[in-house]
Order: structure tokens, then sequence, then C-alpha cells
């Protein structure tokens, strides 16, 4: 088994870190090394680090950069070692995690507790993971212009995925406990992290990074947990929701169709991904046609939605495919309450996001389906009365007292899940 450095971070967490010493001791091989980063703590871990001989360590007395510290680790003491690093207050299962990482395509492993054993994720996750050496030999060194460490491990996490590396979770077993301490970057966060989003958005020409599955537009897919059947998803981004698909169903085809050449660079770790604007309906999959079209939040932002949906189902679906589809809706009572006020200002994100080109309330959504081919399986919506407060929900009465046909949920519905199958 490869050699490994076993890093820690530390500040104020002498205990937690003596406790994780004592439970390394049966984990650890010859060749192996634990290395102690402590930021500027005041309990006594600086001077009992000094005393000992089993471990490396390194004095920090100010908080570093943690692309800074990662890069440090490996130059330093983890040379054509696996890198592992450990939150101080986490107790993990090592001779399991380093188990998982003989694939040569795994680049990283993250630990988190939900998901059901093993399974594919799209950025490892602050606390503690573990990084290959094959994937830092070709990645390089975490980028320094970058600070907070979820936005560390992101960018490192796509680079890997550009180089065709698989980032993946092992679920914590009945060992693992999470104890509660202070997280030594939180006020650090409040300053840094618009410079980051900044910084990043540049780098990967994205001004949002969707590493988080919808969940409600998957749950429409309704397939044994071992068929085989085939997905395009249209603005797949990253790849977060193909993601999500390959770890419930094995066997699925996979393709994805993404505007953005950075996005699509690292969904094609996940799937057949063509940078193509669907408006152009020009896509070339060979004659392939598909099970179910995914449109995660895409529709609003076509400048010509329907015909959109009609060439897929003249050209891409299979006779009976589905287009699953979510979808903002405009009549939801934040907007109205807005607009009767005089107003109708743009976003950055949300109902009101300024790439928004189409606006759909339910009816407009059923009647574009209706004219385009397609008969309504099923809808649901995300959202609800539960998250209004009094005032909201009097408003809400109010417009019902003046609509004559509307219904309430109409009101309070955030966005439209929707499966709609070829006529």
């Amino acid at each position: 088994m490869k050699n490994v450095c076993i890093a820690m971070i530390a500040h104020n967490q002498f205990f937690q870190i003596k406790e994780q010493l004592n439970s390394i001791a049966d984990s650890i091989y010859d060749g192996d090394s634990i290395v102690i980063v402590d930021l500027f703590s005041d309990d006594g871990l600086n001077e009992w680090l000094r005393g000992q001989s089993v471990v490396d360590y390194i004095l920090c007395d100010k908080l570093e950069n943690y692309a800074k510290i990662l890069n440090t680790v490996k130059d330093e003491f983890g040379q054509e070692k696996d890198l592992i690093i450990v939150h101080p207050d986490q107790k993990i299962n090592y001779s399991r995690l380093r188990s998982k990482i003989k694939d040569s395509h795994i680049g990283m492993i993250s630990i988190k507790s939900d998901i059901k054993d093993f399974e594919q994720i799209m950025s490892v996750e602050y606390h503690s993971f573990l990084l290959s050496c094959d994937c830092w030999n070709k990645n390089g060194k975490f980028d320094e212009n970058i600070h907070l460490p979820e936005n560390v491990l992101m960018d490192y996490s796509f680079r890997a995925e550009t180089n065709g590396y698989s980032i993946m979770a092992l679920k914590e077993n009945n060992e693992t406990q999470i104890l509660s301490s202070e997280d030594i970057y939180d006020n650090w966060r409040e300053r840094i992290i618009s410079q980051d989003r900044k910084y990043l958005a540049e780098k990967w020409h994205m001004n949002y990074f969707n590493m988080y599955p919808n969940r409600s537009l998957i749950s429409m897919i309704k397939e044994n947990k071992n068929s085989r059947f085939s997905v395009l998803e249209v603005g797949c981004d990253c790849g977060a929701n193909l993601c999500r698909i390959k770890n419930l169903y094995q066997n699925a085809e996979l393709y994805g169709v993404e505007i953005n050449e950075k996005a699509a660079g690292i969904a094609r770790v996940l799937a057949d991904v063509k940078v193509e604007n669907i408006e152009n309906k020009t896509l070339d999959f060979k004659d392939k046609t598909f099970d179910y079209i995914l449109f995660g939040d895409v529709l609003e932002h076509l400048r010509d939605p329907e015909s959109v949906i009609i060439y897929c189902r003249e050209k891409l679906l299979q006779p009976g495919g589905k287009i699953l589809a979510c979808i903002p809706n405009l009549m939801h009572y934040s907007v109205l309450k807005q607009l009767i006020n005089g107003y109708f200002t743009y976003t950055d994100t949300g109902l009101l996001d300024k790439t928004h080109i189409h606006f759909f309330t339910l009816n407009e959504i059923l009647l574009m389906f209706e004219r385009a081919g397609y008969e309504i399986e099923e809808l649901r919506y995300t959202g609800g009365k539960q998250y209004a407060d009094i005032e909201e929900q009097r408003f809400v009465q109010k417009l019902l007292n003046i609509s004559e046909q509307a219904e309430e949920e109409m009101f309070y519905a955030f966005q439209y899940v929707v499966a709609a199958k070829t006529n």
C-alpha cells in the first residue's frame, strides 16, 4: 500500500490532536508521516509539539491561506505520498479510506455522512479528504490566489475532473464522530468570500458553481436501479445532476449539452458532453435518441423554449420519451408584491434572475407543452405556504379574493417541476 502523509490543521485543539494521534497509532505504516499545522494556538499545543519526536509540525503565528498550507505540507512532508487531511474533530477509519484509492482514476476522496457508501461527487468538501499522489503530480499545486478551504477544494476538484479524475465520497462508519469546536476560518470567511468568488468566476468563466444536484428534478426518473436507459441534460453545467443519476442508476447512459466550455470540461468526467447552444438545433449524437431530456432551470434562459422542446420531440426523444423540467414561477407572491408597488427589479439569482429571457406561470407552462405535442405526466412544485410569514399569507389571501381562477398554490409555488411525455 502506498505511503501517506496525514496532516491536521489545528487552532486551540490540543485535546483533539492528542486523541487523534492515539487513534492513528494502529493505522500507520513504515514510511508514513504525520504533520500538525498549528495556527497560533495558545492552549499549550505549540509547546507540546516542540517536544514530540513522532510528528512533524508547522507553527504559524497568524491565519494562513488554506491553499498555501496544503502546498507546504505536500512539498515538505508528502513527496510521493498520498495526502490525507483530517479535521482535528473528526475520527475516521484510515485503513478503510486508504483502501479506496486503488483505482488510478480516483483523484480525491471526501468523508461524508449523507451518502450510502461510496459515491461520486463534484467536489471534495472541507473538512477531511484524501488526495492521491498521482492526481497531485498531474494537477499541480493548490491555487494560492484562493483563500477559503471550501473554495480551494472546489477549484482543485474541478481541475482534477478536467484532467480526467473522479472525485469520490466515502461514508463515515460507525466509529466516526464529529466533536464540536470553533472553525478558525469563520471570521476570515466573511471578509474574503467576495474576493474568492470574483477570482473563481474569472478563472472558470462561471458566475456560480452548481455542485449540488436538483433532487426534485431527478426524482421524476421512475426506473429500477438496474435499468438501462439514456439521459440527456441540456445545460448540464459542471455535471451535478448527471453525477447524482450515475450514483442512483449505474447502468444509465449519460449525455450532456453545455454552452460553457469550462463547465463542460468538468462534466466530461461523467458523460459525453457537447459544447453547443441547444437553440441552434444542430446536436449530433450520431442518431442517438434519449429516454429522458432534462432542463433544470434552463427553459427560462432560452429565446424560444417552445421550439426547443419541439426539436427535442422530433429529433432527440425516443417514442414515449420524457422531458423533465424545473421552471421558475413568475406568479410567486414575492414577485407580485414588488410589481403592485411599482418594481420589477432584476437580481443576480432567483425568480428575477437578470439572465432570464422568458417568464412562466403554471398556465403558460401547461399551454407550452400542450402546443409542443406533450402530455403532462406529473407536476409538482417547490416552495409552499410554510415558507411565508403571516403578512405574506395575508397578502396571498387578498390576491385570491381578487382572482377569479387562481388557486392558493399558484402564489406559493417557487418553481414547477414537470414530467412531460411525448404523445
